[in-house]
């Protein structure tokens, strides 16, 4: 599941040859987020601060106004048609 974030791991050299394409998700903004340990992260927090939004503050007393975030495939595999 990896709407959970313990099953999200980053893919390092060590490990680059055990993963799948259909394995590699990309981070949404929120919270809750394990974001990646490269220019990725530099990058949103870039984007959002253009638009007044800090990316360490988006969990408010509110739930409506919280953004926990998610993850997203980079591929997905079709099964049987």
């Amino acid at each position: 599941d990896i709407h959970n974030d313990s099953n999200v791991s980053f893919v390092t050299e060590t490990n680059r040859n055990d993963i799948k394409l259909e394995q590699i998700v990309l981070p949404l903004p929120g919270y809750d987020i394990k974001y990646p340990l490269n220019d990725i992260h530099s990058w949103y927090r870039d984007l959002l601060n253009e638009d007044g939004i800090k990316i360490d503050q988006m969990k408010y007393q509110v739930k409506d106004y919280s953004l926990p975030g998610n993850y997203r495939q980079f591929i997905v595999r079709t099964g049987q048609v």
